[in-house]
């Protein structure tokens, strides 16, 4: 039985910019420098690897095209709102982490 084949992309979340689209495990963990074994994990839970890039699996079907992963939610925040977002929450709490 085969198992699931995934597409990586990853947003930087300091300079609010794309960093790679549609690129294989391989390609994205060069990237950023992230064991493949923690990619997977990362995406799949939406915490920030080294509190800065943001990582979104797609999972492809059949080979013929890529559609979002309809197991998890999807994030609807980008990039602007989630620095809002801390801003407030580091007002209200300064010990607290990203």
């Amino acid at each position: 039985m085969a198992h699931d084949t995934y597409r990586y992309t990853i947003f930087d979340m300091t300079e609010d910019k794309y960093i790679i689209r549609n690129a294989t495990s391989d390609e994205a963990s060069a990237k950023i420098n992230i064991p493949k074994t923690k990619l997977a994990s990362y995406a799949t839970s939406g915490f920030l690897w080294k509190r800065r890039y943001n990582i979104q699996k797609e999972k492809i079907y059949n080979g013929i095209g890529v559609e979002t992963d309809k197991d998890r939610p999807q994030k609807v925040m980008d990039g602007r709102l989630k620095k809002e977002w801390d801003k407030a929450r580091f007002r209200i709490n300064p010990k607290a982490r990203v």
